[in-house]
């Protein structure tokens, strides 16, 4: 029978998530419930209790009754996400599950973000919808459900919102997928709708060579949910070709940063790795506050993008060239000189050669030379183009399984 850690404060919830744990009990999965609340829970209600989760954070229960809100809380979250780590280290867990309010969320997902892509993660939140819900989620596979009212007892609508949760991840955790053994390696690649084509012809010619070559949309998610599968060791190779979330996070746009380890796993995990900065004549974002003066681009309807002026480019070429000299396997840069994107040519709405040309600069004067670096008069959607960078990895990623 299957697991599922039922992590939530069962000294005020104690009646909502013992509602939930029979509904899963009724699928055929066994819930464990780990009290995470400061005050604690009647012990048969729960498997572990809080004063073991606060122990697992190197404090004591009681020494939290004395501590400011948000300190007993911080360590309580600490305890639960080493509680959730050293269960599934030991198989105790297939699945995890929790619910709540804004406190609710924070910790449950903190618990779920520790624990590997694959392990199906059920969050029921009052604040599913809301933007806030991507600093909770992250490069994740939580899975989010609306709780629609308030976590506050039972009634017509939470009962018919917990029985389908309980559905939900006790079908999750029984429909669980086994890889193959002896799975071909793997490559990561960062595509835009406007670098698709080039993205498309290197993808097709690495998989014609044996390899899965596995797509993310650079957003912001998408590069975190990347870059978090690189350090945990899931691919062999990287295809960096779209990389606007470096705009984000060097230019401070929230919305559609990546974060710091953005273009850092590869480097980390020191495997081959084929960057192009396609897509970096544009940021995504929705809120144009301080950046009034930029050009701005319409992906469908609505203004999506800004083009980013030369300085914005010079700043974002430095930070990407710091963040490759990291790298201690094969790395190597290529430069589309022809455009960035499908509609950075000529007459194109992000158009702008003097501020590609800041972009290149940056990255030729800051890189290290042992870094490779190509450059070609090409557009980056360009078949030769793409097939060049695709063949380049297929050779390092040759090299180095001839090595090992």
């Amino acid at each position: 029978m299957k697991t599922i850690a039922v992590i939530g404060t069962f000294d005020t919830k104690a009646q909502e998530y013992g509602f939930v744990m029979d509904r899963m009990r009724e699928h055929g999965v066994r819930p464990l419930a780990i009290d995470v609340g400061t005050h604690n829970a009647a012990p048969s209600a729960v498997d572990i209790t809080s004063a073991e989760v606060a122990a697992l954070a190197g404090t004591q229960i009681e020494r939290l009754h004395g501590l400011s809100r948000q300190d007993a809380f911080s360590a309580m979250l600490k305890g639960a996400q080493q509680c959730v780590k050293e269960l599934h280290g030991r198989g105790e867990i297939q699945g995890i599950f929790g619910m709540g309010g804004s406190g609710g969320t924070t910790l449950a997902s903190a618990a779920m973000r520790t624990l590997p892509l694959g392990v199906p993660k059920l969050l029921v939140s009052t604040l599913a919808g809301t933007a806030r819900m991507a600093d909770y989620v992250g490069g994740t596979d939580i899975i989010v459900m609306g709780s629609i009212v308030d976590i506050s007892g039972l009634n017509s609508i939470t009962k018919m919102i917990f029985s389908r949760a309980a559905g939900v991840i006790a079908g999750a955790v029984n429909g669980e997928y086994r890889e193959p053994s002896g799975h071909r390696l793997r490559i990561a690649a960062s595509m835009y709708g406007v670098t698709t084509p080039g993205v498309t012809f290197a993808k097709r010619y690495l998989e014609s060579r044996g390899y899965e070559v596995i797509t993310f949309h650079a957003t912001g998610s998408g590069g975190r949910a990347m870059e978090q599968l690189i350090r945990e060791g899931f691919f062999d190779g990287v295809l960096d070709m779209t990389l606007p979330e470096i705009h984000a996070h060097v230019l401070g746009v929230p919305s559609s940063t990546a974060g710091p380890e953005r273009c850092a796993g590869a480097a980390r995990k020191d495997i081959p790795q084929v960057v192009c900065p396609g897509g970096m004549d544009m940021c995504s974002t929705t809120d144009f506050t301080g950046f009034e003066d930029r050009r701005v681009y319409c992906h469908n309807t609505t203004p999506s993008h800004f083009r980013p002026n030369a300085r914005d480019m010079e700043r974002s070429g430095v930070y990407l060239a710091q963040q490759l000299n990291k790298s201690h396997a094969d790395c190597a840069v290529y430069l589309p000189c022809g455009g960035l994107s499908l509609v950075d040519v000529p007459g194109g709405a992000t158009y702008d050669p003097e501020a590609d040309e800041s972009l290149f600069e940056a990255i030729k004067s800051n890189l290290d030379r042992r870094v490779e670096l190509h450059e070609s008069p090409r557009n980056i959607n360009d078949e030769s183009f793409a097939l060049e960078m695709a063949q380049r990895l297929d050779e390092m990623m040759t090299r180095r399984c001839a090595s090992e």
